[in-house]
C-alpha cells in the first residue's frame, strides 16, 4: 500500500524510510518522481581530473580582424622555414595585417583564427605553435593544390605565432575573431604579498587592513568579488584612486581594521 495520502494529483504526505542503505524521500507531486534528499554520491575517481587554473582562460570575441596576409607582405611560406607573425602588436601592416592592429592584449593565451592557404605550389600542410616554443610534430591544417583552402582553429600564442609549411610552399591569410585571456584573480597574504594569482603586476599593504592589488590592464570599470580568510571579516573592494589598473581592498571586523589574507576576482 502507498503510505502517501493523495488528494487529486497533489500529495500531502511524505514517505520516510530509515534503515541500512536507505535514504529519506519527500514526495511533492504525484505526477513527478520523488528525489532523494541525500547528497550526491562521490565522483567516480576515474573521472576526476585536476583543473589547471594557471592556463584556464575565457573567450572574448572581436570583430574579425586581419593579422597577416603573405600575398601583401612577406611572400610564400617556404617549406620547412619558420616565420613569426605578431598577434598583439599595434601595427601589423608589415605582415599584411591591419595597420591599426587588432586590439588583442599581450595577456592573450590563444586566438580563434581562420587560416586560408592560397596560391599553393602543391599539396602540403601547415604547422603553427606559440612563438619561442618547440615546433610540434603534428599539423593543424592540410591543403591541396586547389588554390583556396581554409581552416578554423584555436591557436595558442605567446605574443606572436610561429608557422611553417610542409611539402609545398603557400601563401597564408590569417583572420582572428576572438582571443582567450586568463581571468584576473589574486590571493593576497596578510602582509600584502601575492600568494597566487593571474595577471597581477603588484600588490602591497597600504596600512592596517588596507591593500592595493594591481593588474595588467585598466580595471576601474570592472566588478570585484573579494573574500576574507576569516569568515567574520568585513571586506570591501573598489577602484584604487588615481590608479586605473589597481583595486583597493579594505578588511575589518565590525569595529576595527585588521590585516588578513584575502582572495580577489575581477570581471571586466
Amino acid at each position: 500500500m502507498n503510505l502517501a495520502t493523495k488528494l487529486g494529483t497533489a500529495v500531502v504526505g511524505a514517505l520516510a524510510l530509515v534503515g541500512a542503505g536507505t535514504v529519506g524521500w519527500t514526495v511533492a507531486n504525484a505526477g513527478a518522481p520523488a528525489q532523494p534528499q541525500n547528497l550526491h554520491p562521490a565522483a567516480h575517481p576515474d573521472l576526476v581530473r585536476p583543473v589547471d587554473s594557471s592556463t584556464e582562460s575565457k573567450f572574448t570575441p572581436i570583430v574579425p580582424c586581419r593579422i597577416a596576409d603573405t600575398r601583401a607582405a612577406g611572400g610564400h611560406l617556404a617549406v620547412g622555414a619558420t616565420r613569426s607573425f605578431s598577434i598583439t602588436s599595434g601595427v601589423l601592416s608589415s605582415q599584411g595585417g591591419s595597420p591599426e592592429g587588432c586590439g588583442i592584449p599581450s595577456s592573450a593565451t590563444a586566438v580563434a583564427a581562420t587560416v586560408v592557404a592560397v596560391n599553393e605550389t602543391g599539396p602540403g600542410f601547415l604547422v603553427a605553435w606559440p612563438a619561442g616554443s618547440p615546433k610540434p610534430v603534428s599539423s593543424f591544417m592540410n591543403f591541396a593544390n586547389s588554390n583556396l583552402v581554409s581552416s578554423g582553429a584555436t591557436l595558442a600564442i605567446n605574443g606572436s605565432l610561429d608557422m611553417a609549411a610542409g611539402v609545398s610552399s603557400t601563401d597564408v591569410v590569417i583572420d582572428v575573431d576572438g582571443y582567450y585571456v586568463t581571468p584576473l584573480d589574486a590571493m593576497i597574504a596578510s602582509d600584502g604579498t601575492k600568494v597566487s594569482g593571474a595577471r597581477v603586476t603588484g600588490s602591497t599593504r597600504l596600512g592596517t587592513g588596507e591593500y592595493e592589488v594591481d593588474f595588467d590592464r585598466d580595471v576601474s570599470g570592472c566588478t570585484y568579488s573579494v573574500t576574507g580568510y576569516q569568515g567574520e571579516d568585513l571586506v570591501w573592494a573598489e577602484p584604487r584612486t588615481l590608479v586605473p589598473d589597481g583595486v583597493f581592498v579594505s578588511i575589518s571586523t565590525t569595529s576595527v581594521a585588521r590585516n588578513d589574507q584575502f582572495s580577489l576576482d575581477v570581471t571586466c
